[in-house]
């Protein structure tokens, strides 16, 4: 203005269109924004699910060899997991330290930055040698003042020797994609783009298998290595905990259960139990409530096994007779004694099929046989030759000892156990039933913490295996 280069007038004429549009939009009739708030506005609950939901939809796998991912624990029993960070604080990386250990029941962790001794780094390696994967955290950024992209020299002798341990090797970055040109014979190549805990939380879910892979690549990598739109896309295979409100659940709604439990266990309709309820293949809710039995000397933990015991009759076995009578296989009112010998004298020649289903064929409701028999065959035979207790059609008795023989019919007609034998061609809400009633080794299908890694209610529930959770 002092050199008459800008006359006041184009100022005043540039702030007056300013305030006019200031005015129009109502900015001067707004209250000012309290500062000391935002915090409270922005960091609520809606908006944390959907940071948690921008950073799943994030994670980018590049590389998966030999199918590591989804880790499973039976495969990789111990990790050791590295955070490489280009600082001086000792902390970075311990979010992802805490997440891995939660989840897995034997994860050791090095830190290794630039504070990290020659006497450390060798320690470092030799535990890494010891374990079944090596999960390496590389919190590494781009430092555009340094003209460099990718690792130090330090950092790339560190990884070559972590290499030649012959073990597997897992890399996430959290900052610098580019880093996946330093490490090319890395087995997962994982992009979880930033330091923060949703992005690490995300990158741990899709290690482990607990939500779906998609990203893609935004840019290419130098070198042609990874085009723009790479990546792979891998499945969700099991459930994980979260927020109920994730799968539209109101939390305040789910405090009800409690209510409803304790008033339950005092009015003594049972001493004890627990309530999970699975969504969408989202955990979003678990409780505890009660005692073992009446005398109230042990409490229910949440790891618990209870034994559901007949499920099997409704998911397996009765399904099976229905889809063999549905072919025309198997009648109702067909005399047992057409597949078991033993039923083809006295009151038991009348016993039919109906009467295995209904329990009205006259047997008992069980017996022990475990404490003189052993094998199956044995107490298959101990079972046929249990006399009736009630004549045929005549009195309900709930038995297993008729279930079991019905098992063992619908085997001989099928020549597949009853648990297996509809999987093929019934309808899917029907296998869904049968194929999540296995047994429980086979199963994990909860991402949780690991001092719960076991069976948690004696069946499966869910979709998958969540590496240690049964």
């Amino acid at each position: 203005v002092e050199r008459g280069e800008v006359s006041m007038t184009t100022i005043d004429a540039a702030v007056r269109k300013m305030l006019v549009w200031k005015a129009r939009l109502g900015l001067f009739d707004r209250k000012p924004i309290d500062i000391e708030a935002l915090s409270a506005r922005i960091n609520t609950r809606p908006h944390q699910q959907m940071a948690d939901a921008v950073s799943q939809r994030s994670i980018t796998v590049l590389r998966n060899e030999g199918g590591i991912l989804p880790i499973r624990v039976d495969r990789f029993k111990r990790i050791h997991g590295i955070a490489m960070a280009d600082d001086r604080t000792g902390t970075t990386g311990t979010g992802l330290a805490s997440r891995l250990r939660e989840v897995h029941p034997d994860v050791r962790f090095s830190f290794f930055d630039q504070r990290t001794t020659d006497e450390e780094i060798d320690r470092m390696v030799q535990r890494a040698g010891d374990a079944d994967l090596i999960v390496i955290g590389s919190f590494v950024f781009v430092q555009t003042s340094s003209g460099k992209i990718g690792l130090t020299d330090k950092q790339n002798r560190v990884i070559r020797r972590l290499e030649r341990t012959g073990k597997p090797v897992v890399l996430i970055s959290f900052g610098n994609p580019y880093i996946a040109n330093d490490l090319p014979d890395a087995d997962v190549h994982m992009l979880a783009w930033a330091a923060t805990q949703p992005q690490i939380n995300a990158a741990v879910h899709a290690l482990f298998g607990a939500a779906e892979v998609g990203g893609r690549m935004p840019v290419p990598l130098p070198g042609g290595t990874f085009p723009i739109g790479a990546g792979l896309s891998l499945p969700k295979v099991v459930n994980r905990p979260d927020a109920s409100e994730t799968v539209g659940l109101r939390a305040d709604s789910l405090h009800r259960i409690a209510r409803i439990m304790e008033q339950a266990i005092r009015d003594s309709v049972f001493p004890g139990a627990t309530v999970t309820i699975l969504k969408d293949g989202i955990l979003a809710y678990e409780g505890a409530f009660g005692y073992h039995d009446y005398t109230k000397r042990k409490r229910v933990r949440q790891s618990d096994i209870f034994d559901l015991a007949s499920i099997s009759k409704v998911a397996g076995t009765t399904l099976a007779v229905m889809k063999l009578v549905d072919e025309g296989r198997l009648q109702l009112d067909a005399p047992v004694s057409a597949w078991i010998p033993e039923y083809r004298t006295g009151d038991k020649a009348a016993v039919t099929i109906r009467h295995f289903l209904t329990h009205t064929s006259g047997l008992p409701p069980f017996r022990v046989y475990v404490d003189r028999l052993r094998i199956k065959d044995a107490i298959l035979t101990a079972i046929r030759q249990e006399p009736l207790v009630n004549k045929p059609g005549t009195e309900y008795q709930y038995s297993d000892l008729g279930m079991i023989l019905l098992g063992t019919i619908v085997e001989a007609i099928a020549k597949d156990p009853p648990g297996h034998l509809p999987s093929q061609d019934l309808p899917r809400a029907a296998r869904n039933d049968l194929n999540d009633v296995q047994p429980v080794a086979a199963r994990s299908p909860v991402l949780r913490s690991h001092p719960a890694n076991r069976t948690r209610h004696g069946i499966s529930e869910g979709m998958g295996a969540w590496p240690g959770a049964r």
